[in-house]
């Protein structure tokens, strides 16, 4: 029988944790029990980001269990939106097509906050990983600083991968806006991610298949 010794020497301390992170995100918001968002959609997301980001790291020469987790963990403030403000998001959500804006910018208007900013304080607190924390917050590029972040930008360019491969089933949906320069924060240029958006589709779709 394999003892927790000998699994953390074989798997690694690092991603163990970065793999209780992600279970103790989803156990605290479980999919079935949400208020406004469809939680089955918002982890699958968040799972196929999580998994663009690792591909994109191991390409990339950077961390992988910390970009996975940051990728998974990029959207925890809409959950505790959905928790805990669900009675006014249909007020966002109004406010954003009323104006044709980004949803973060919507929630900025009504809350005063985002779902990046809010996740990051939750990640804090949850004591994730300080440079994870600054992805988090940073992944669409607002924070001072943070967006200056190499996983920031990689969980920002994933974001971004994802809805402009899955355009065609959310067409109401504008593209999350990209970190400036952050290809070449990043070393990486768009002709190495045209040569990888094959593999990357491939990974989103046996993530819609299987989750």
């Amino acid at each position: 029988m394999l003892s927790i010794q000998k699994a953390c020497v074989l798997l690694g301390l690092h991603s163990i944790r970065n793999t209780l992170f992600g279970l103790g995100a989803m156990h605290a918001f479980p999919v079935g029990q949400g208020n406004f968002y469809d939680r089955q959609e918002l982890w699958q997301h968040a799972h196929s980001v999580a998994g663009i980001a690792r591909f994109l790291a191991s390409r990339i020469g950077l961390e992988e269990g910390s970009a996975f987790t940051a990728g998974l963990l990029h959207d925890i403030g809409k959950l505790v939106f959905d928790d805990f403000c669900h009675d006014r998001l249909q007020e966002v959500f109004q406010y954003q097509q009323d104006n044709d804006c980004h949803g973060f910018e919507a929630e900025r208007e009504a809350f005063g906050i985002d779902h990046a900013m809010l996740g990051a304080k939750l990640a804090q607190h949850w004591k994730v990983p300080a440079v994870v924390v600054s992805a988090i917050g940073g992944h669409h590029g607002l924070e001072p600083d943070s967006d200056s972040t190499q996983l920031g930008c990689l969980v920002n360019v994933s974001d971004f991968l994802w809805y402009a491969l899955q355009i065609s089933n959310h067409n109401d949906v504008l593209l999350p806006p990209l970190v400036e320069n952050c290809l070449a924060r990043l070393g990486a240029g768009w002709g190495q991610i045209r040569d990888w958006l094959p593999e990357i589709d491939v990974l989103i779709q046996n993530d819609i298949s299987h989750f």
